[in-house]
Formats: C-alpha cells, structure tokens, sequence
C-alpha cells in the first residue's frame, strides 16, 4: 500500500496532500475496522455481557 501510495504521489501535481489525503482514508478504514469488531464482540456476549446475568 505504501508503495503504491508513493509512486501515485510522485506522478501527482501535489504529492503531500495525496499522501495526507491517503493516510485520512488508511485511519478511516482501520477505525472502522476496529468498530467493527468492537460490535460484533458486543453482539456475541449479549445484552448482560459475557456472565448472561445484569450487572445492575
């Protein structure tokens, strides 16, 4: 990926902002990703967590 963001950003009129631009979109995804994965551990243990009783 870094390579090809390099090589785009050499060929590119303004490179440090195609680059910018291509980290933005990187951390992007990789936050989604994390959410992502946050919600579907959250779905697996249910509504009480993990024990299935209330913490309350």
């Amino acid at each position: 990926m870094a390579e090809f963001v390099s090589r785009l950003a050499i060929q590119n009129e303004d490179p440090v902002g195609l680059a910018t631009a291509a980290l933005l979109v990187y951390r992007l995804l990789e936050s989604q990703a994390e959410a992502d994965m946050l919600k579907a551990q959250l779905a697996a243990d249910g509504p009480f967590g993990a024990g299935g009783k209330s913490t309350r």
